[in-house]
């Protein structure tokens, strides 16, 4: 049914005229008739509804009156009051004399925010901390419990992402081989990653690789195809390219090692550089999961690839002290970009490594000078504006570090000259046998001419942020993993026997007179305190490190030992009905004796 339109309230203007008109005629004449019949339009009285017949009706008349009257005081005194309050807050601000008291008040709020802001910080950090020491125990047993480690790079910037004291803790231990793991190689030119890869297997043995970006949970596509030899659209679809070379890899050394039962492969790395994206690859489903922030794996993750292999997913390496303002932690992504104290800092990095026409044609805006010029532009061409039109830079820099993070700022970086030397020949030698290294270098074959060709505007060089240097210092977090092992052991030592509470490992033996006493038992655990002091290995610690945990075995042994003396002690005590009373009481013998 067709809805009846409805008609328009649009008049013209001569019937607009001719109303107000006689509006205004009418208002004239009601004027008119009050001024010569005024009571005619007097206000009449309302009736209360009190009939004139009820008892006390004047009485009751004269209360309701007075009511009525007080209630219009009330509103009269209600508002006088509200008009000198409104008077004095007036007076008050404009009353220099109160000039000392504004700016007392305002002293103390700003101390007051201080103190605020101080506590905030000091939580992240001790979050920060925690989260660190947390990652530190997650990567220790993944080194112990791993056979082969693979560190994974990010391809743009290998250096950059490597960690030396994290490699020099794998190839410390014996037995511990170590892998590099060149992920994201399809965002790299081929010409580049050719050079990463020969400048690299002069240390150890690398291998380029491309996760999957496919979002589906299960059946993740492999290519067979090797990746050197890949064409332009392999390269640039969504599977997975290097899975083949680095299963190969894993079974050189399962052979050459006539390893017989399953492997373990720990795979480290700084945080979002695909660690858990290169598990899935190799398995081909979701198994871990996957996030663009940093800290997305908190634990270790086991994931059995087949019957021989067996892959270890580790939370990536906390920077060092976890600090939020390091320009450096915020380019390597291993920082939230919400939890930047100042966002414009790594922006500078940035600007000072990149080429400034190629930030003009990405982000489409004019020539600019400085950073705070080139965060205005961009934050107007974002539409990222504050009240009265002001640009928001620190917007607009969370969206660059944002786009450099996830790569939509393409880049990459070239390798240090390689210098004439031989050191670690023999080292390479071994792990080239080891891995048959030079199988994989034929299959993976020469350079093609097929490799995605960057034109200058889509990508561009910049220096390398050079290796993580220092990690959280790796004795202290032992010392400090140590130190909260044992204080959970101290809470824990203490049984109860016979409703008493005796130090751990001791018990009362009651002798009953037959001579005869059931030894110990021949299994129980050997105690702390009994354990022979650690020999020095220079090979696996450093002599400070070895003074230091002598040290602190030394004092945490005496210490416990006091303490078992003195559980000990009270123990007998309460078991034997003693009492410890060092209060002085006040005793009268004369007044008992004369009862």
């Amino acid at each position: 049914m067709v809805a009846k339109k409805r008609k328009t309230k649009r008049l013209t203007l001569k019937l607009k005229y001719k109303v107000q008109k006689k509006v205004r005629d009418h208002h004239k004449k009601l004027k008119k008739e009050k001024r010569k019949h005024p009571e005619k339009f007097r206000k009449r009285t309302k009736d209360p509804g009190v009939p004139k017949t009820l008892p006390f009706y004047d009485q009751v008349i004269k209360e309701a009156e007075e009511a009525k009257a007080a209630q219009e005081r009330r509103r009269e005194e209600d508002k006088l009051k509200r008009r000198e309050l409104r008077a004095q807050a007036i007076a008050k601000k404009r009353d220099i004399g109160n000039i000392n008291e504004l700016i007392r008040t305002a002293e103390e709020r700003g101390v007051k925010f201080e103190a605020d802001q101080a506590v905030t910080a000091n939580t992240h950090g001790n979050l920060s901390d925690r989260s660190a020491k947390a990652y530190y125990k997650e990567f220790k047993k993944v080194v112990e419990a791993a056979d082969v480690v693979l560190e994974v790079l990010d391809a743009r910037d290998p250096l950059g992402t490597r960690v030396p004291q994290m490699e020099s803790t794998v190839t410390g231990q014996s037995g511990k081989k170590l892998v590099l793991l060149l992920n994201k190689a399809d965002l790299v030119p081929r010409e580049n990653l050719e050079k990463w890869l020969q400048y690299l297997r002069r240390e150890y043995p690398t291998i380029a690789f491309k996760s999957s970006t496919q979002l589906q949970g299960s059946r993740l596509a492999q290519s067979s195809a090797k990746i050197m030899k890949s064409s332009e659209e392999l390269v640039q679809s969504s599977k997975c390219l290097g899975a083949d070379v680095l299963m190969q890899l894993l079974k050189n050394y399962c052979r050459n090692k006539d390893i017989k039962t399953a492997i373990s492969v720990g795979v480290v790395g700084l945080p979002n550089v695909g660690k858990s994206s290169v598990i899935n690859s190799l398995k081909r489903s979701k198994s871990c999961g996957v996030g663009s922030t940093p800290g997305f794996t908190k634990t270790m993750q086991p994931v059995q690839l087949d019957s021989k292999i067996q892959l270890l997913d580790c939370p990536g390496i906390i920077l060092p002290g976890g600090d939020t303002s390091d320009a450096s932690a915020a380019l390597r992504n291993a920082v939230k970009i919400e939890q930047l104290d100042d966002p414009i800092k790594p922006v500078e990095a940035i600007l000072a490594r990149a080429n400034k026409n190629q930030l003009m044609i990405y982000y489409q805006i004019p020539d600019f000078q400085t950073v705070d010029q080139f965060l205005a532009l961009l934050a107007k061409r974002l539409g990222k504006l504050k009240k009265k039109g002001i640009p928001d830079r620190a917007m607009a820099a969370r969206k660059v570090l944002q786009d450099w993070n996830t790569g939509h700022i393409k880049f990459y970086t070239q390798p240090p000259e390689v210098p004439d030397t031989k050191v670690g020949t023999t080292l390479i030698t071994e792990l080239s046998k080891e891995f048959d290294i030079d199988s994989l270098l034929s299959e993976e074959g020469s350079m093609l001419k097929a490799l995605p060709t960057y034109r200058p505007s889509q990508t561009m060089v910049v220096d390398s942020l050079g290796p993580v240097m220092e990690v959280n210092d790796q004795e202290e977090l032992e010392e400090e993993s140590e130190e909260e092992e044992e204080k959970m052991e101290e809470e824990e030592e203490g049984i109860v026997e016979g409703g008493l509470t005796l130090p751990k490992d001791v018990c009362i033996n009651m002798d009953d007179g037959s001579g005869s006493s059931k030894p110990a038992d021949s299994t129980e655990k050997k105690k702390r305190w009994e354990t022979p002091l650690q020999e020095f290995d220079p090979q696996t610690m450093s002599m400070k490190k070895f003074q230091k945990k002598m040290q602190k075995k030394t004092r945490k042994e005496s210490q416990r030992n006091v303490k078992r003396t003195d559980d000990l002690t009270s123990a007998f005590q309460k078991f034997s009905g003693l009492k410890d009373n060092n209060d002085d009481d006040d005793y009268d013998f004369a007044a008992y004796f004369d009862k």
